[in-house]
């Protein structure tokens, strides 16, 4: 809108009527006028930054952290110090706890053997997608198993998380589905399956408790 009344400012009357040297000093000024106020803009948004406040543009500018989902709260019967124990024999000791600012949960776990030897350490981070609506999860460990699934949430007291993952130690893509059934306040199990042929088969059984101290 400025430029538009700097350019009607040019070619009015007075500039038709003036000499070249005032039409010349007219339009300096004009393009004079343009650059100042473009200048002032730009440092105004580099002081103050956006009205909302939310990025780093100016020094100024006030970061708001958004609250975490409060879906996540639904995988709470997580959060602390867990041990389970698989129907083959395998025990998994994990701790979760809630990282960048409990938007996201992340579980950290070692495996070992029915003998007692070293299997695998491996870690799980689980999220809330407000774009899919629906939970979503990464999990990674040392033995090259590696993989996302994603899950509706708590549906008929099952909590259900189906993705694909690389089996490292059969060296091929599989498709898992962990269904989490919930036995009490600090008590839980998940049977685990794979899809061969379009139907599913039972991996494992995995007891799992809850507990608190050392």
């Amino acid at each position: 809108m400025v430029i538009k009344r700097i350019w009607r400012l040019t070619k009015s009357a007075d500039m038709r009527t003036s000499s070249p040297q005032r039409q010349h000093r007219i339009v300096v000024g004009a393009f004079c006028a343009v650059v100042g106020i473009s200048l002032t803009s730009m440092t105004l948004i580099d002081t103050i930054g956006p009205s909302r406040g939310s990025t780093h543009y100016g020094e100024a500018s006030i970061v708001t952290t958004l609250p975490a989902p409060v879906q996540l709260h639904q995988l709470d019967f997580l959060l602390g110090k867990i041990r389970c124990t698989f129907n083959t024999g395998t025990k998994v000791s994990a701790t979760t706890q809630p990282i960048l600012d409990g938007h996201y949960y992340q579980m950290d776990l070692t495996a070992e053997n029915a003998f007692g030897t070293p299997k695998l350490t491996g870690r799980w981070v689980l999220g809330w997608s407000s774009i899919d609506t629906s939970f979503f999860s990464y999990y990674y460990d040392n033995a090259q198993i590696q993989g996302t699934a994603t899950s509706a949430g708590w549906q008929n007291d099952h909590l259900v998380l189906t993705g694909t993952y690389k089996l490292g130690e059969y060296g091929k893509d599989g498709v898992i589905r962990d269904d989490f059934t919930r036995i009490g306040d600090n008590h839980f199990r998940i049977h685990e399956s794979i899809k061969d042929d379009g139907k599913w088969h039972v991996l494992d059984v995995q007891d799992c408790y809850r507990y608190f101290g050392g």
